[in-house]
C-alpha cells in the first residue's frame, strides 16, 4: 500500500512561477530556506538560464508536487503570478459549505478545524529538541528519520531518472534490486499505519 498525494488540480509546472509562490509565502520560505540560503532574485536570475543546481530542481518540484497542488490556496497563488491551469480544479474551496435544500435538514454544530502545516523540517525539529533539553520524543525521532529518507528518495530518484534518459548506469542491476527489496519491505512493515486516518 503506499501513500498518495491528493493533487486538487493539474497545473503547468514552471520553476520560475514556483519560486515565486513560495517566495510571497511565510511557510513555503521557511520551507524552502531550510536547503536554500541564495536570495530569490538570484534564484530566478539562476532559473532563467536553466542552471539551477540539481538538490534546487529538486526542492523545488516536490514542494510544488506535494505542496502547491494539494492545497487550493497555493493553487491560487501559482495562477495569479502567471501559472497554467491544464486540467479543471476538482474540489470547491474548503471553507465553503454547502446549503441544504431540504427544510427538514437540522443543522449539527460545526468542528473547529485545525490548521495543521504540510511540513515540518529538519531544522524546526532540532531547535524544538534543543528547548525540551535534547531528549526527542518518538515522534520527533520518527521525523527526523522520514527527513533522512526524504534525502535518500530524492537523491536515488535522480539517480535513475538520470540513467533512464542518458543511458548512464549510476544504478547497477544489484542496487535496482536492492532498492525495490527495501521499498517492498517498507511497505509491508508500513502499511497497517498508513491505513489509519
Amino acid at each position: 500500500m503506499g501513500f498518495e498525494i491528493k493533487k486538487l488540480a493539474e497545473l503547468e509546472y514552471n520553476e520560475l512561477i514556483t519560486l515565486t509562490v513560495i517566495e510571497n509565502d511565510e511557510d513555503l520560505r521557511s520551507i524552502f530556506k531550510e536547503d536554500v540560503a541564495l536570495s530569490f532574485p538570484l534564484l530566478k536570475t539562476i532559473a532563467t538560464k536553466n542552471e539551477l543546481n540539481t538538490q534546487t530542481k529538486q526542492l523545488l518540484s516536490d514542494i510544488f508536487e506535494g505542496i502547491i497542488v494539494t492545497s487550493n490556496r497555493y493553487i491560487s497563488n501559482y495562477i495569479r503570478f502567471g501559472g497554467v491551469l491544464v486540467g479543471d480544479i476538482t474540489i470547491i474551496d474548503e471553507e465553503v459549505v454547502e446549503e441544504e435544500t431540504t427544510q427538514d435538514k437540522v443543522e449539527e454544530p460545526k468542528a473547529t478545524k485545525v490548521k495543521v502545516t504540510k511540513w515540518y523540517g529538519k531544522q524546526r525539529l532540532e531547535r524544538e529538541i534543543a528547548e525540551q533539553g535534547g531528549k526527542a520524543t518518538p515522534t520527533q525521532r520518527a521525523m527526523l528519520e522520514l527527513n533522512d529518507l526524504k534525502n535518500i528518495y530524492s537523491n536515488l530518484l535522480a539517480r535513475g531518472i538520470k540513467d533512464l534518459e542518458t543511458g548512464t548506469e549510476l544504478l547497477s542491476d544489484v542496487d535496482c534490486r536492492k532498492i525495490a527489496s527495501v521499498v517492498k519491505l517498507a511497505k509491508q512493515q508500513l502499511s497497517e499505519i498508513l491505513k489509519k486516518k
